[in-house]
């Protein structure tokens, strides 16, 4: 694929967005049902509540510890509790949010807030975009804050949350291009803070338009999961990793009969 050239100015943002949004295809991919390991494996298991208690991120780290899930994802005032919680399951990684959940900070206090979660152990920064800005259609603006954070961040993987609900489609095409364009690892589609949840449409948007910018971005899908059918909803649409509070209780489900043989006979891609 030819690379494409990072624009110089929000018009030429807007219009690599709309070369992108006219390329894309009509119809989305349907993945594979994934495993049930694949999907503990794809889980963060998230408690970024202000009111979370040190027991309430003990538990969260317990859990994630004895099911092997991805990361906890929790906010920079208990990355410290988290890092020594799971000194000893170094595969799952810490995730801390940055500029949780407007985006709204300045570009120097996400640089700060990532900075400091790293020096305390974090593994991966999950920041929000200034969605404000991605709809006034300020690109150039919502580039340089992604970057910046990105550049903290070298040696840690980066999350983009881009807010989809609160987006049109138009937007999270956008947001998606300049995330990918700035070096992140995995675009994400909301804080959960807000409604309506991201739809399989959207995730499958989302999918669609990082692999045709061919970066290697992946689609972290983020809301109100509970069951473990949402879950898998998710990743069939193309979602790498998902958010949920209730990873532990999904799986219950994950375990039963039927999902266990609906996932034994599939591979992940």
């Amino acid at each position: 694929m030819t690379s494409i050239s990072i624009p110089n100015n929000n018009a030429d943002w807007a219009a690599l967005t709309s070369t992108m949004r006219d390329s894309l295809p009509s119809t989305y991919n349907v993945y594979h049902t994934p495993r049930p390991g694949i999907i503990y494996r794809s889980l963060d298991h998230t408690l970024v509540l202000d009111s979370a208690t040190e027991k309430d991120i003990e538990k969260l780290c317990s859990e994630a510890q004895f099911h092997r899930f991805a990361s906890v994802c929790v906010r920079p005032k208990h990355v410290r509790q988290a890092v020594r919680s799971l000194e000893k399951a170094q595969e799952v990684a810490i995730d801390c949010v940055v500029g949780h959940p407007d985006g709204k900070q300045d570009t120097e206090s996400k640089e700060d807030e990532a900075r400091i979660a790293l020096e305390q152990g974090a593994t991966e920064i999950d920041m929000v975009v200034n969605f404000s800005l991605l709809k006034q259609a300020r690109y150039s603006e919502v580039y340089a804050d992604v970057l910046e954070v990105r550049k903290i961040a070298v040696d840690a993987k980066l999350k983009v949350t881009l807010e989809t609900p609160v987006l049109t489609r138009d937007e999270i095409v956008a947001g998606c291009i300049i995330a990918s364009l700035a070096g992140a690892d995995f675009v994400k589609t909301c804080t959960g803070t807000r409604e309506p949840y991201p739809s399989t449409e959207t995730v499958s948007l989302m999918r669609a338009t990082v692999d045709a910018i061919g970066k290697g971005t992946k689609v972290k899908a983020s809301g109100d999961f509970k069951t473990a059918e949402e879950i898998i909803q998710m990743m069939k649409a193309g979602a790498d990793r998902v958010a949920s509070s209730s990873s532990a209780d999904i799986l219950e489900e994950l375990n039963s009969e039927e999902l266990h043989e609906q996932g034994a006979s599939h591979s992940m891609y």
